[in-house]
Protein backbone atom coordinates (compact mmCIF):
# COMPACT_ATOMS: atom_id res chain seq x y z
CA UNK A 1 0.00 0.00 0.00
CA UNK A 2 1.08 3.51 -0.76
CA UNK A 3 1.39 6.24 1.86
CA UNK A 4 -0.78 8.39 -0.39
CA UNK A 5 -3.71 6.08 0.36
CA UNK A 6 -3.74 7.33 3.96
CA UNK A 7 -4.96 10.69 5.22
CA UNK A 8 -4.16 12.40 8.52
CA UNK A 9 -7.41 12.83 10.44
CA UNK A 10 -6.15 13.80 13.89
CA UNK A 11 -3.12 15.12 15.74
CA UNK A 12 -3.03 15.44 19.49
CA UNK A 13 -1.56 14.42 22.80
CA UNK A 14 -1.26 10.88 24.10
CA UNK A 15 -4.53 10.83 26.04
CA UNK A 16 -6.69 12.35 23.30
CA UNK A 17 -5.14 10.17 20.62
CA UNK A 18 -5.74 7.01 22.67
CA UNK A 19 -9.43 7.95 22.91
CA UNK A 20 -9.59 8.49 19.15
CA UNK A 21 -7.77 5.22 18.41
CA UNK A 22 -10.11 3.25 20.67
CA UNK A 23 -13.22 4.78 19.08
CA UNK A 24 -11.94 4.17 15.56
CA UNK A 25 -11.05 0.55 16.33
CA UNK A 26 -14.49 -0.04 17.89
CA UNK A 27 -15.98 1.13 14.58
CA UNK A 28 -13.81 -1.31 12.63
CA UNK A 29 -11.29 1.26 11.39
CA UNK A 30 -7.62 0.37 11.79
CA UNK A 31 -5.72 3.64 12.24
CA UNK A 32 -2.04 4.18 11.56
CA UNK A 33 -0.40 6.07 14.43
CA UNK A 34 2.74 8.14 14.03
CA UNK A 35 4.57 9.52 17.05
CA UNK A 36 6.09 12.84 16.09
CA UNK A 37 9.32 14.27 17.39
CA UNK A 38 9.86 17.98 17.09
CA UNK A 39 13.57 17.76 17.76
CA UNK A 40 13.22 20.34 20.52
CA UNK A 41 14.75 20.00 23.96
CA UNK A 42 12.17 18.30 26.19
CA UNK A 43 12.68 20.93 28.88
CA UNK A 44 11.47 23.57 26.44
CA UNK A 45 8.55 21.67 24.94
CA UNK A 46 7.15 19.20 27.42
CA UNK A 47 3.61 19.65 26.09
CA UNK A 48 4.69 18.37 22.67
CA UNK A 49 6.65 15.28 23.63
CA UNK A 50 3.78 12.87 23.07
CA UNK A 51 2.20 14.43 19.99
CA UNK A 52 0.71 11.76 17.76
CA UNK A 53 -0.74 11.85 14.28
CA UNK A 54 -3.50 9.43 13.30
CA UNK A 55 -4.03 8.37 9.70
CA UNK A 56 -6.80 6.30 8.14
CA UNK A 57 -7.31 4.84 4.68
CA UNK A 58 -8.74 7.38 2.27
CA UNK A 59 -11.96 5.36 1.92
CA UNK A 60 -12.60 5.72 5.67
CA UNK A 61 -11.95 9.44 6.10
CA UNK A 62 -15.62 10.52 6.29
CA UNK A 63 -16.50 7.86 8.86
CA UNK A 64 -13.34 8.57 10.90
CA UNK A 65 -14.00 12.31 10.88
CA UNK A 66 -17.51 11.75 12.17
CA UNK A 67 -16.19 9.51 14.96
CA UNK A 68 -13.53 12.06 15.94
CA UNK A 69 -16.10 14.86 16.04
CA UNK A 70 -18.21 12.67 18.35
CA UNK A 71 -15.19 12.04 20.56
CA UNK A 72 -14.70 15.77 21.13
CA UNK A 73 -18.14 17.42 20.98
CA UNK A 74 -18.09 21.19 20.71
CA UNK A 75 -19.28 23.15 23.72
CA UNK A 76 -22.40 25.24 23.17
Amino acid sequence: MSDSEYVKVFAGNLIDSENVIQNLEEAGIEPIVKNTSLGINAALATDYQDLREIYVHETEVAQATSIIEGTFPKAN
